[in-house]
């Protein structure tokens, strides 16, 4: 499947989602990851390849193959995409697709593959996209990159938060304040100015006494 392709299939399911929430009360999801997930499901499972063909004209449409079979009906390959060209409706978009079976169950299985991710745990830095468009060359080693960056980052930020916890004063090592059975909040008694002249008047007495004998 080309782009060209590619696009025009995503801008004709969007044109039968609206149709369905004009006609069904069916609004639109409010986000781009349930539409992904509508899509996948309209072209695996919903679908009709062998007999329904695509136009985007006129606010979008689908026709029977029979009806153009001139044009979009292959007895050979019966599975065509029959997608018409907007630019000319004599020519065929999808006449140069090929695998269409395979295409048809990448589909059907991305949409299981997705649906399982949403129902397992959350784990961050890790992408639900990734489970069926895993990155690949430089995109794998950018993402590498930021998830290391990020890595690194939350290491620093720890090794400054321990530092800081240890540098703080007046406090117990939780952190709190000094309380007192706290070995650092202890502090010795300083002996006063009278204290010092006694001891030294006793230590006077008692060698003068030592002289005497």
């Amino acid at each position: 499947v080309g782009s060209f392709m590619l696009q025009l299939m995503v801008v004709a399911f969007l044109q039968q989602r609206e149709r369905e929430g004009r006609e069904f009360q069916r609004p639109l999801p409010p986000n781009l990851g349930a539409l992904l997930l509508e899509l996948l499901e309209f072209y695996g499972c919903d679908f009709n390849f062998v007999t329904i063909g695509i136009s985007v004209l006129h606010n979008g449409s689908f026709f029977s193959k029979g009806q153009r079979q001139d044009l979009f009906w292959k007895e050979d390959r019966p599975l065509a995409i029959a997608m018409e060209n907007p630019l000319d409706t004599t020519m065929d978009v999808g006449s140069p697709s090929f695998r269409y079976s395979m295409i048809q169950r990448v589909f059907a299985t991305s949409h299981k593959v997705l649906l399982a991710q949403l129902t397992a745990p959350e784990l961050q830095g890790k992408s639900l996209l990734a489970a069926i468009l895993p990155p690949y060359g430089d995109e794998l080693w950018e993402r590498q990159e930021a998830q290391q960056q990020q890595q690194r980052e939350a290491v620093r930020k720890n090794t400054n938060n321990n530092k800081g916890n240890k540098r703080r004063p007046n406090g117990n090592r939780n952190g709190g304040p000094a309380t007192i059975g706290d070995k650092r909040s202890r502090s010795r008694p300083r002996p006063r100015g009278g204290d010092r002249n006694n001891n030294n008047n006793n230590s006077q007495k008692n060698s003068k006494r030592r002289r005497s004998y």
